[in-house]
């Protein structure tokens, strides 16, 4: 490997993964799709071997091309970081960040702390609600970025999208062989979860009732870690001392869904768009470490 690595060469390399191929990355740079090849054979020759599957729909990473973008984006945040201080430049401006209410008990508290901690100046509101209405205050422009679980059909174009397993979450109840109905714990109609958990069930003929709704995943966790139900939730978002229920407890296979991260357009300018970027590299950068 040569002793440097071009952090435009980083940038568009990080952009093609992001944007799923060479075309829709040339468009969001604004060059060529030659322009954008040539710099990701560049960068392959620099680092000593191919960092992207050319094969796969979306473009995928190569082992290589993994390894190589937690490290990319630490880079280019540096990067950005010492142009700031060599500027004198302070972030500042005001974000409105909508998430699901899984995703923000999970790891909002330790982004909002690392993202106060390098960006003090940066006012953060949040919002955490079912995904359904995220999209839709999204698309009302009443939030700067968004993640939520992307709806079967709209949504707009994300940012990021990654890709999750949805899992069955609960006792012993859930594993009954005396052919009792499943008691759900459930968030309102609407919700991605439950609509899986319900379509699963249905589609094994299995028999259930919902013995608890509420938007509140504090009140689900509850009536689950008290063994009264089952619940459904993303994988990487399970709060212990809950855990995901084995094979053996009898419940049918559930899809997995993809987690989008949106972004108001237009983009704002200025302090805000700035602080916007800072705080959606960091809450990617965040999910790229839990979400495979």
């Amino acid at each position: 490997m040569r002793d440097t690595l071009p952090p435009e060469l980083l940038r568009t390399f990080l952009t093609v993964l992001e944007c799923g191929g060479v075309t829709r990355a040339a468009h969001s740079l604004g060059r060529t799709q030659a322009a954008i090849s040539l710099q990701i054979r560049r960068l392959e020759a620099a680092v000593g071997a191919p960092l992207l599957d050319r094969q796969s729909r979306p473009v995928a990473p190569t082992p290589a091309g993994a390894r190589l973008i937690g490290p990319a984006r630490d880079l280019l945040r540096m990067q950005a970081a010492c142009l700031e201080a060599a500027r004198g430049e302070t972030l500042s401006g005001r974000l409105r960040v909508g998430l699901p209410d899984d995703f923000a008990i999970a790891y909002l508290p330790r982004i909002l702390a690392r993202f106060a901690a390098a960006y003090p100046n940066v006012t953060v509101e949040t919002r955490a609600d079912l995904s359904e209405r995220l999209v839709a205050r999204r698309e009302a422009e009443s939030l700067d970025l968004t993640l939520a679980i992307k709806p079967a059909q709209g949504g707009g174009r994300a940012l990021r999208v990654w890709r999750d397993p949805t899992v069955w979450v609960g006792g012993a109840v859930a594993g009954r062989a005396d052919g009792a109905p499943a008691p759900l714990a459930v968030h309102p109609p609407g919700c991605r979860y439950r609509a899986g958990a319900v379509a699963a069930l249905e589609r094994a003929g299995r028999r259930y009732r919902i013995v608890h709704e509420g938007s509140s995943l504090a009140g689900i966790q509850a009536v689950v870690e008290n063994g009264l139900a089952v619940t459904v939730l993303s994988r990487a978002t399970v709060p212990p001392p809950l855990a995901p229920l084995p094979e053996s407890a009898g419940m049918p296979p559930l899809p997995a869904v993809e987690v989008a991260l949106y972004q108001r357009r237009p983009a704002p300018e200025g302090a805000d768009g700035r602080a916007l970027r800072a705080f959606a590299a960091m809450l990617a950068a965040t999910l790229d470490e839990v979400l495979r």
